[in-house]
């Protein structure tokens, strides 16, 4: 049996079997001082967009020669991601989802190329004034996951935050929305990863009244690794709010930045210095191994989904090598 060890966040160090994610019986044990864990099993995916973003003529052919077979798909309200904008960017990702046809060809298409769908991504915000709207986007993107064999919805919390109206509001309104979303889709057994999005969704408190006002297991959380710091949490705030919900994760955004050392432990403005503060996954300052351990121990054991927001920094031609070694610098760290 091969062993390996991670480091913890403390100084003991954690000897651990590769899987399941289950404590080792006592009888296993090798060093009877320090807890052992099986390790989960990661994997890294990308987000559609940014392989469209990067320059590839389509996402398939990009997951190819990326070498990934893991990846987010954006659906619109029609059901299709025929565009989609971010970073100043709209690309074109070509999928379409509208009909019992089009999900069965690309079902087929992903089984061919050896491809897996992490998460549908849709872009709700529980802010906008008719929440019915927004509501029957996830529940028609949670009735045609299974059909692509995927098992999870990435939505926003409320996104267009007005001043004046308390957070317990925007609590209640989210609570509200997500349980007649989870009611309504209870038999596809899809789960809803909310994402840490914006000037609400960054808030520990925030979140943790959602996740307690909801009693499914079907409720979890995206985790973006950047976005807590683009937020303004000094470095050790943001690393203990991702070990409070580790384990309500369900799907992982993996982002990274770069503030100077004197500003990282600092309570900073929401956004201070973006997007000059996008880094690299592999060069920027949100230690992403540490993070990858903590989700290890809360038995997080899917994708890691790559969104690297520094990418227009660099000329056209270079961000695909950018990203090959983020891929990489993220291989080595499962």
């Amino acid at each position: 049996m091969r062993y390996d060890l991670l480091e913890g966040d403390s100084d003991s160090i954690h000897r651990v079997y590769r899987r399941p994610a289950i404590p080792v019986p006592q009888s296993k044990r090798l060093i009877s001082a320090a807890p052992i864990f099986w390790a989960a099993e990661l994997r890294v995916a990308i987000r559609d967009f940014t392989v469209k973003w990067i320059g590839y003529e389509s996402v398939f052919s990009g997951l190819k020669d990326l070498g990934l077979d893991s990846f987010e798909l954006y659906l619109d309200r029609e059901l299709k991601g025929a565009k989609y904008s971010d970073m100043g960017q709209e690309v074109s990702l070509g999928f379409d989802m509208s009909s019992p046809q089009k999900r069965h060809e690309l079902s087929k298409r992903l089984k061919d190329e050896g491809l897996t769908v992490c998460a549908i991504l849709v872009e709700n915000d529980f802010a906008r004034p008719d929440l019915e709207a927004e509501v029957r986007w996830v529940v028609d993107a949670c009735n045609v996951a299974p059909d692509i064999d995927c098992d999870t919805v990435r939505i926003n919390p409320p996104m267009r935050i007005e001043e004046g109206v308390p957070e317990d509001e925007y609590v209640k309104t989210t609570i509200r929305c997500c349980q007649d979303i989870l009611d309504r889709t209870e038999q596809t057994g899809v789960s809803l990863a909310m994402e840490n999005h914006g000037l609400m969704g960054n808030r520990r408190e925030f979140l943790k009244s959602v996740f307690d006002g909801l009693d499914s297991k079907r409720m979890g959380l995206t985790l973006d690794t950047g976005n807590l710091f683009w937020y303004g949490h000094p470095w050790e705030t943001g690393y203990s709010i991702i070990q409070e919900f580790a384990r309500r994760v369900k799907h992982v955004h993996v982002k990274n930045l770069s503030f100077p050392e004197e500003r990282r432990n600092s309570k900073r403005e929401p956004g201070e210095g973006w997007p000059d503060s996008a880094a690299t996954i592999h060069e920027g300052d949100v230690n992403i191994g540490r993070i990858v351990r903590v989700l290890r121990a809360a038995e997080y054991d899917k994708d890691l989904a790559l969104e690297d927001e520094s990418l227009g920094k660099f000329p056209r031609d270079q961000r695909i090598g950018v990203v090959k070694q983020d891929v990489s610098f993220l291989r080595k760290l499962l």
